[in-house]
């Protein structure tokens, strides 16, 4: 079962008033899929114009952000319930190298 990721680079405005949406602009940058196993796992770097990743997936697991992010290091992973969803600031990737690992 995957850890969907889709990378975005703006938050949504309204058209109507201009003011900014508590949501992401789709359409999505570009999306991946990361298999969510017992070891850690890494998606590829993630593109340097996004902003914002909205992580959804199909397990409970363990997900960490970063230039070497590990889903099984309990000091920087955070749980994740099997259908859930979460939508994550990712400036960092600004400067490229921002990755999502994932475990069970």
């Amino acid at each position: 079962m995957p850890l969907y990721i889709a990378e975005y680079r703006e938050l949504a405005r309204s058209r109507d008033w201009g003011s900014t949406a508590q949501t992401v602009q789709a359409p999505a940058i570009t999306t991946q899929e990361v298999a969510i196993g017992a070891g850690n796992a890494q998606s590829a770097a993630l593109n340097t114009d996004t902003r914002f990743i909205e992580l959804t997936c199909d397990a409970n697991c363990h997900v960490a952000v970063g230039a070497n992010p590990d889903g099984t290091n309990v000091g920087t992973r955070f749980r994740m319930a099997a259908g859930s969803n979460r939508i994550l600031g990712a400036v960092g990737s600004v400067a490229g190298g921002l990755k999502v690992g994932v475990a069970t």
